[in-house]
């Protein structure tokens, strides 16, 4: 309490509650952005379709397995 002089009102000094920054989220160490995931899938796909001699009818089947390989590896990071 603080008293003021002179007067006999007293005053309560109150702080406002701080979040602890542990409640904040974190971003993970080696975290990428949507983007460069993106661009991982992209570059895994282009390279399945080379093998294949970029044959015509398989671009969303190997954007799917690409995703699938990427999401593998990056799960073990």
């Amino acid at each position: 309490m603080i008293t003021t002089s002179g007067s006999t009102n007293s005053k309560r000094v109150t702080s406002k509650k701080r979040t602890p920054a542990a409640s904040k989220p974190k971003q993970a160490i080696g975290a990428i952005t949507f983007e460069q995931k993106q661009n991982m899938i992209a570059t895994v796909a282009y390279e399945m379709a080379q093998q294949r001699g970029f044959a015509e009818g398989n671009q969303l089947e190997d954007w799917l397995a690409a995703e699938s390989e990427i999401d593998k590896i990056l799960k073990h990071l």
